[in-house]
């Protein structure tokens, strides 16, 4: 055997697990900044952006989610799956996913690489998929001062999985309760949230006008969408400015099948169970209000 062909054969055995490392590591990289291309665009609705993430999750991330793949990653790419992680479950809050930043995170610790962002970011993926114990516990457990502190938790008893839920803000705690969208009459659910200017704007309209008050204080539910962090002082200033409205949380899954929660406020207006139209947003200039009306007339309200 020549010289050149020994030598071929020597760089091919023992550079192809260098390779197969370098090219596991821009995978995570490239399905990354592909994750964010895709939930920074403009051009998709929110369902197709989870359907989209989903895909690249289940091909490109998810096997790497062992020890010994895991391994292979250098420290770069275990940071790019873990923000991968990150990212899909802000947008679409699935427990499988903080199942994954879990794992991922045992894995870095076990290896002493883990740093303050991951474990912030794991409490707050147990918040967002309303997993208040595992938050708390994780504070207990881990006596990390820079991590947020959870209230008390009234878990609801004898309640199925399926059934939708919802969290009421008593005092300094957090009370699970049963929550189906009514199948008589009218109803509207206002997705919300105390620190979003439309949703205050909004709720000074309604104040104003005393038939939109009696309505809305009557007829209406205000939920905050889940999100990670737990601030109950700003759900209990909003309370305190609007009483007749008082905000509770919605649990990881809405209270009816296709209804999104990416943006605040929004107003589902139904009649015997089933949607009738919805409303996005409240501008400055009060420019939905007609629309409000409207709406209001076609499940059976006068507010005028």
């Amino acid at each position: 055997m020549n010289k050149q062909l020994q030598s071929l054969i020597f760089i091919l055995i023992f550079n192809i697990p260098i390779y197969a490392w370098a090219d596991n590591n821009l995978s995570i990289k490239n399905a990354y900044h592909h994750l964010e291309e895709i939930y920074f665009s403009m051009e998709y609705s929110t369902a197709n952006k989870n359907k989209f993430a989903e895909k690249i999750y289940s091909q490109k991330l998810k096997a790497s989610l062992t020890n010994i793949e895991l391994g292979k990653l250098d420290t770069e790419a275990l940071e790019d799956l873990f923000q991968s992680i990150k990212l899909i479950n802000f947008y679409n809050n699935k427990i499988k996913y903080t199942e994954d930043m879990q794992k991922l995170l045992q894995y870095l610790t076990q290896n002493d690489s883990t740093k303050k962002h991951h474990y912030i970011a794991l409490q707050e993926a147990y918040i967002a998929t309303r997993q208040f114990e595992a938050a708390k516990n994780m504070l207990e457990e881990q006596k990390i001062d820079y991590l947020q502190t959870i209230p008390k938790i009234n878990t609801a008893k004898n309640l199925s999985s399926s059934e939708p839920t919802i969290w009421e803000i008593k005092g300094e705690s957090l009370s699970q309760r049963a929550f189906n969208i009514p199948q008589k009459g009218p109803f509207i659910l206002v997705v919300s949230h105390p620190l979003c200017g439309f949703s205050n704007s909004v709720s000074k309209y309604i104040n104003r006008h005393k038939p939109l008050n009696n309505i809305f204080s009557t007829y209406s539910i205000w939920l905050s969408p889940p999100e990670g962090s737990l601030n109950l002082e700003h759900f209990q200033r909003w309370s305190q400015t609007y009483p007749k409205f008082s905000m509770g949380l919605m649990d990881k899954t809405p209270p009816q099948a296709g209804l999104g929660f990416s943006q605040t406020p929004i107003f589902y207006f139904f009649l015997d169970g089933k949607i009738t139209s919805s409303l996005t947003g409240w501008p400055h200039d009060g420019a939905h209000a007609a629309s409000l009306k409207i709406a209001l007339i076609d499940i059976g309200l006068q507010p005028y």
